[in-house]
């Protein structure tokens, strides 16, 4: 009888590989271009995360109940309110609320986008912890991922820095 054994270990093999691939094709990683994706704003627009190339971004993965993200979300307003002119995009998006995102969102004052259902989202990029922040480039790629809280944090101020930083040619 034929052993097909190393046949099976080569097909498990290469069934591995193509799933290792997706799931890294759907995560961001430092310095490589940001995973493209659909999402859809509070008001119900939707875009692409490609649309906003040439802007600074940060994703910023959040939850109602989330103190670290009471914490951080106003001085993200600040820095947005500041930097705004400069090309600064802030797309909040809303995992594992326990109250309406959106009533949230507006009762504090922000003014940065809000994606309000971002649940399969983190799902697609293993977000699990809140606040986590991904700082995208102008030429769309990952630059830092994090989880600071402290918006008076010298290190979200060079990294906000960095996402604003002119393309290069």
């Amino acid at each position: 009888m034929f052993d097909h054994t190393p046949r099976r270990l080569v097909l498990l093999a290469i069934i591995l590989l193509g799933l290792s691939t997706q799931t890294l094709a759907a995560t961001p990683v430092t310095g490589l271009p940001v995973p493209d994706r659909m999402y859809t704003l509070a008001d119900g627009q939707s875009a692409r995360i490609s649309d906003l190339r040439g802007q600074g971004v940060v994703i910023l993965f959040w939850a109602t109940w989330c103190p670290f993200c009471a914490r951080l979300m106003p001085g993200l307003e600040h820095i947005y309110e500041a930097r705004k002119s400069d090309g600064l995009t802030i797309l909040a998006v809303s995992i594992k609320a326990d109250e309406d995102p959106v009533s949230h969102f507006r009762r504090l004052g922000y003014t940065y986008s809000l994606v309000p259902d971002g649940d399969a989202w983190a799902d697609e990029w293993g977000v699990s912890g809140t606040p986590t922040m991904v700082f995208v480039d102008r030429a769309g790629k990952v630059i830092a991922t994090s989880h600071l809280s402290d918006p008076n944090s010298e290190e979200l101020k060079r990294l906000i820095d960095r996402t604003l930083q002119p393309e290069a040619n």
